[in-house]
């Protein structure tokens, strides 16, 4: 399982793990954002050694959870706690309906008058377990390989459907639990949609935003980027949540931070200003 670690002749100030799914490839280097972490670590001494599943782990300093399933199997989360320092060892379960005070999700008895939209409860719709179903070439615990399954049975997941009102869904998705039906809120800026990230680690904290005409806008859709300030209720929401490593997408709407989304396994590396700049002011924030 172990697919090696990256070194340099510098005194090693600290051994991270960083600690994956028993399914995933690493050598698919751009998968993921934590990789374009990894040089700037490497300049501060710090040997990284990533690490699939959670048998015959081997000795580090600290470790980094960074297990791409919405519900991290609770083995995960245990064998972070035999190192010193664990990050992202709190967060178990990022479903849209599990993140505390969030308060966007309805019943379909729920009065709401506006606009809603339909999402899949999983994280980018449930497309990481699908693709982890999909390899099962290990034996799992019954219980996680019958939650992968049911997520991979999924029909094109991030659509995303806005409909007028509740009244306008359809019934088959009130009752299939694998799908949330939340208030529409976006931000606007002119004809634009507005979506903004917060990204978090340790210490460092970036924020960006996006524009759009797409309502379900998404980083291959915008027309424009910049930087924008992360408002402290997002920060609070970080703490409450015990993000250490990861990012969430909320929108500013009527006055308020609305969160939308939160994800431990940052994909990329995305592209322009997301990407050098990003990695490298992260990487500062992990303790040294």
């Amino acid at each position: 399982m172990d697919s090696g670690g990256y070194f340099l002749d510098i005194t090693i100030l600290m051994r991270l793990i960083i600690l994956h799914h028993d399914y995933t490839d690493l050598r698919d280097k751009d998968a993921y954002f934590i990789y374009s972490l990894i040089p700037h670590w490497q300049r501060r001494g710090i040997e990284v050694k990533h690490w699939t599943g959670t048998r015959d782990l081997p000795e580090g300093d600290a470790v980094l959870v960074h297990v791409d399933l919405s519900v991290v199997p609770s083995r995960f989360l245990k064998a972070a706690l035999r190192y010193p320092l664990a990050f992202n060892s709190r967060m178990e379960d990022i479903r849209k309906s599990a993140l505390p005070g969030r308060n966007l999700c309805l019943a379909a008895s729920s009065a709401f008058l506006g606009a809603v939209v339909v999402k899949t409860e999983l994280n980018h719709g449930g497309i990481p377990e699908k693709l982890f179903f999909q390899k099962r070439r290990l034996s799992l615990p019954l219980v996680e390989s019958w939650d992968l399954f049911r997520a991979s049975r999924l029909v094109e997941p991030l659509t995303y459907p806005v409909y007028g009102s509740a009244a306008e869904v359809p019934g088959n998705i009130w009752k299939d639990p694998r799908y949330v039906v939340e208030k529409f809120l976006p931000e606007m800026e002119g004809n634009n949609y507005v979506l903004r990230y917060a990204y978090f680690l340790g210490k460092a904290r970036i924020g960006y935003r996006i524009l759009g005409k797409n309502p379900i806008l998404r980083w291959a859709g915008k027309v424009a980027e910049e930087h924008s300030p992360i408002p402290p209720e997002v920060s609070a929401f970080r703490e409450k949540i015990g993000l250490d490593y990861g990012k969430i997408d909320f929108v500013v709407h009527q006055g308020g931070a609305v969160i939308l989304d939160v994800n431990k396994t940052i994909g990329g590396p995305a592209a322009s200003l997301v990407e050098e700049p990003l990695a490298a002011a992260l990487a500062e924030g992990l303790p040294f």
